[in-house]
């Protein structure tokens, strides 16, 4: 199922907010069909630097929230580098997208995880499409704009945890509803 329109699903998690001064310690990459049936997925905790260096560069609330995930934990056992995430995405790329064409970056707002990809995975930046499909900027508009009974579409469930694979997979359902209720066939 190769095709020129699927979508490259993305979330990171992170140590704070700035590419330049923190650092990823969670991807996971899920490509779609346009039509967001899953074909292939990518899920890894990663650290380049020794977790006292990363549990440094974090602020309380990523310290609170990286420990109550579990994914705290996983960080300081894992061996598994940046690199290695982002060849393992390109591979994804390879496997799914016609030969030359880039896929678009989608996500829950997705500009955060695109500066982090620009800084850190350079070679998957170069691979990327420059166009976005962002569910927060739908979810603002059904919140403005949308029809009654349809609030729960702008809004996060609680349930979703602050973990890459989990997030994605939230954000791929939030756009089929959207896509089911604004956009039918």
């Amino acid at each position: 199922m190769k095709s020129k329109d699927n979508i490259l699903w993305i979330d990171l998690e992170t140590t704070g907010l700035d590419p330049d001064k923190c650092s990823i310690i969670e991807v996971a990459a899920v490509m779609t069909t346009p039509d967001l049936f899953p074909l292939g997925y990518v899920e890894e905790v990663v650290r380049d630097l020794k977790p006292l260096v990363v549990w440094e560069q974090m602020n309380q609330w990523c310290r609170d929230t990286h420990k109550e995930s579990g994914l705290w934990q996983e960080v300081e056992q894992t061996a598994v580098r940046v690199g290695d995430a982002e060849c393992q995405i390109l591979a994804l790329i390879d496997r799914w997208m016609s030969e030359g064409a880039k896929p678009i970056l989608g996500g829950q707002s997705v500009h955060f995880d695109r500066g982090f990809i620009a800084k850190h995975m350079p070679d998957l930046h170069k691979a990327l499409s420059h166009r976005h499909l962002d569910v927060s900027a739908f979810m603002e508009g059904v919140k403005r704009w949308g029809t009654a009974g349809h609030e729960y579409l702008s809004m996060r469930p609680a349930h979703v945890k602050h973990r890459a694979l989990d997030d994605i997979q939230w954000s791929i359902r939030r756009m089929e509803e959207i896509r089911r209720e604004y956009f039918p066939e």
